[in-house]
């Protein structure tokens, strides 16, 4: 079929052993989600809501490997992080008005050492890459916090006003 890349989203599907709190609060937070006890969490089914091993993963991708199948794990980062958020509330850009915050504060002192503890560890497991996806897409909550609010080039045109609605 002439498939050669995978991307694989981890988000927190993956124990990480230096951030196991991340797997802690996506389980949890899902299976809230599934009782209706929680809002549902994006990109919640990203393993099943559940959280594979480090070892269940290269397993995963030492048998796409064997088939010639380049995988390109993802890391979401900036965006699309709600897995953080709802681990380290204190991070979050800003508050959500429903659910999870979807961004970080950039500039919060704890935010790139747990992106680069979870890069880290999956250049670690998974290495050498030669590619690792960071998301970045679709950022839509910045300098909103009181870190970013009003500091020069912290102005976003992407306002909340202007959201989507995922799909």
């Amino acid at each position: 079929m002439r498939l050669n890349t995978l991307f694989l989203e981890l988000a927190g599907a993956m124990r990480f052993d230096r951030r196991p709190e991340i797997a802690d609060a996506w389980e949890r937070h899902n299976r809230l989600a599934r009782e209706g006890k929680a809002p549902p969490v994006p990109h919640g089914g990203v393993g099943g809501g559940g959280c594979l091993t480090k070892a269940e993963v290269k397993g995963l991708v030492d048998y796409a490997r064997a088939y010639g199948i380049e995988v390109i794990p993802e890391i979401q980062s900036l965006s699309h992080v709600e897995y953080l958020t709802m681990t380290y509330p204190e991070i979050a850009e800003a508050p959500a008005e429903e659910g999870y915050p979807d961004s970080y504060c950039p500039l919060h002192p704890d935010s790139r050492r747990i992106v680069c503890d979870m890069v880290d560890e999956v250049v670690e497991l998974l290495g050498p890459l030669r590619y690792l996806h960071m998301g970045h897409d679709e950022v839509y909550t910045m300098a909103e916090c009181p870190r970013c609010k009003g500091r020069p080039g912290t102005s976003c045109t992407l306002a909340t006003s202007t959201r989507s609605t995922p799909t």
